[in-house]
């Protein structure tokens, strides 16, 4: 009898200490949902359950070397920038980009003495502008620098179609001894665009689940470009161009797909 009682004893705490165990292991499996739950929802750069698409806006800077048959001279273009893109996952995300830039006119004088007759001379002033407007598909890594994902790392593979327009006004002046001659300047243009590719890099700042800030850096390499049949202009050779940006964007961050 005394064994019968001892061994249901025995049982008993068998059976105490088991379920006492599984009540631990429950209580530790829903902290740490609710652990992962929160981590979930701190994260400001992709919020759970929220839309993943953004706009970004801001301003550009961007130099460039242009060389042509006969000039080499580096020019900096300023203006602005704008993105719409998707964030697939809390690595992954694409994009398109697109800038408007311009650069301000750069003046070549050419004088030519004893044009016709002996003594007389013959100006030419051109005057150009530029102005370049890249159209980009862009792939980005993000590499998170906190566990909120507040600050983030941003690596960038780019590719697309760069777009060069040249605005010309040509001003003539003749001199023949005390007779000068004023001609109607000449005004010409042309468009020509190239392949382009290139890398971006980038730090973000999440605001908050809406809204982000961004600063980063751009190289990126520009195909050559022929403005002979438009404008007579010699042939533009591949570019190297190099770029600082900053951005302020807005993320769709309502549940579901309704904005």
């Amino acid at each position: 009898m005394n064994k019968l009682i001892l061994i249901s004893l025995f049982l008993s705490l068998l059976i105490a200490n088991a379920a006492h165990a599984q009540a631990v292991a429950q209580a530790q499996s829903g902290t740490n949902t609710v652990i992962q739950s929160h981590n979930d929802a701190a994260n400001l750069a992709m919020p759970e359950g929220k839309t993943n698409l953004y706009i970004d806006a801001g301003l550009a800077y961007m130099r460039s070397q242009l060389r042509t048959t006969f000039t080499n001279y580096a020019v900096n273009y300023y203006g602005g920038t704008a993105s719409a893109g998707w964030r697939i996952n809390k690595s992954h995300k694409i994009q398109l980009d697109f800038e408007y830039l311009s650069f301000a006119k750069t003046t070549t004088t050419i004088d030519a003495l004893n044009y016709k007759t002996a003594g007389d001379h013959l100006r030419l002033v051109f005057k150009r502008d530029y102005q370049a407007m890249p159209l980009m598909l862009t792939y980005g890594y993000c590499f998170p620098l906190a566990n909120d994902h507040r600050w983030e790392l941003q690596a960038y593979a780019t590719a697309g179609y760069y777009l060069q327009k040249i605005n010309e006004t040509a001003d003539m002046k003749y001199t023949s001894g005390t007779t000068q001659t004023t001609y109607p300047p000449l005004k010409s243009s042309g468009s020509k665009g190239a392949f382009a590719g290139g890398a971006k890099l980038g730090v973000t700042y999440h605001i908050n689940e809406k809204m982000y800030a961004e600063a980063g850096f751009r190289y990126m390499y520009v195909g050559s470009m022929s403005y002979e049949e438009d404008m007579g202009f010699s042939d533009y050779k591949p570019q190297n161009t190099y770029s600082f940006f900053v951005k302020v964007g807005w993320k769709f961050a309502k549940s579901g797909w309704a904005w």
